[in-house]
């Protein structure tokens, strides 16, 4: 079992290599997770925003082989550094390839069920072997595919931006089973402090716009003090049976501009190289690897100046419905 956000840390980021402030925010979360028990789920059980597939597998132990990675589906664009948000994806697209034979250690676990709203998300994930079955769900509607108190467990990463939580939270309700649990996590209001868009005053408004790419609009919609985030549960019906903190403020602000804005010059040279030197390519991605590895790492020792703080922005729950 990976007890510490740098051990899952490495896995990740040799697959997120060209975005290692997400590899480090996964690895927090993923952290998180696992202290949690999210690995050890009782079936039937799902994933409600099982992405691509990728931490899930992570989470379970999975390691993928050095040579794979998530951009070999990904176009250039000049504007690929605003990719990952909720209004634009890069990594919306998939060739529907299988990569099997890239999995150097199969996952120790599975969710039964895993949902999404992209389907080239879902194709990613059957690529991982860590779902039985996965469900294309339309944000604002019923979870449909499940009977009510049908599933045990559900870990929902993706909870916090849908826009009628209390719909999706009554679904919860209905689809646990009368002892069942969610485990989700959301942002604290204070995540508004460590954005970039805190210059918005002071900073050319193109710039701010650039770097900010509309996570301020997001975040100031959907995060939250903890005392809200109680309420809003209880109000669904749910109590709280375990509460904890993550991300450390170094860690948001690393995250929030880490080294995204040259992520669409890093597109353009990882094509051609792929094209033109794939050995070249590898030897440069093994170099990043390390490097970066070794430049992040005080971020992910939680017992350290910069990876340890008092002021944590996000939070992990445990839920329980209420008959």
């Amino acid at each position: 079992m990976r007890n510490s956000p740098g051990e899952f840390f490495g896995p990740l980021i040799s697959a997120l290599w060209l975005r290692p402030e997400s590899a480090l925010w996964y690895a927090h979360m993923l952290h998180a997770a696992a202290k949690f028990g999210v690995a050890q789920l009782n079936p039937p059980n799902l994933e409600f925003g099982c992405m691509d597939g990728l931490n899930t597998f992570t989470l379970f132990g999975g390691v993928m082989a050095p040579d794979f990675d998530v951009f070999d589906e990904v176009s250039w664009s000049r504007n690929s550094h605003k990719g990952a948000s909720l209004k634009y994806d890069y990594y919306n697209i998939s060739s529907g390839t299988p990569r099997i034979s890239s999995i150097i250690h199969p996952a120790k676990n599975f969710f039964t069920h895993g949902l999404d709203w992209k389907q080239s998300h879902l194709d990613k994930a059957t690529r991982y072997g860590v779902y039985k079955h996965l469900y294309n769900w339309a944000p604002g509607t019923p979870l449909a595919p499940y009977a009510t108190h049908s599933i045990n467990s559900i870990w929902a990463p993706n909870l916090y931006w849908v826009n009628d939580l209390d719909g999706l939270l009554a679904e919860f309700k209905r689809v646990l089973c009368t002892n069942g649990k969610l485990y989700t996590i959301a942002p604290d209001l204070n995540v508004l402090d460590t954005l970039i868009y805190r210059f918005h005053q002071i900073a050319p408004s193109n710039w701010i716009a650039d770097l900010d790419r509309g996570r301020h609009e997001n975040a100031t919609a959907h995060a939250k003090t903890l005392l809200q985030w109680e309420s809003k549960f209880s109000n669904a019906r749910f109590s709280l049976s375990r509460h904890d903190k993550f991300i450390p403020d170094s860690v948001g602000r690393m995250y929030e501009i880490g080294l995204r804005p040259m992520f669409s010059v890093f597109m353009n040279m990882y094509e051609k190289l792929a094209r033109q030197n794939p050995a070249a390519l590898h030897e440069l991605k093994k170099s990043w690897v390390e490097t970066v590895t070794f430049l992040i790492a005080p971020f992910l020792d939680l017992e350290s100046g910069l990876g340890h703080k008092t002021n944590y922005l996000w939070h992990i729950f445990e839920l329980s419905p209420v008959p």
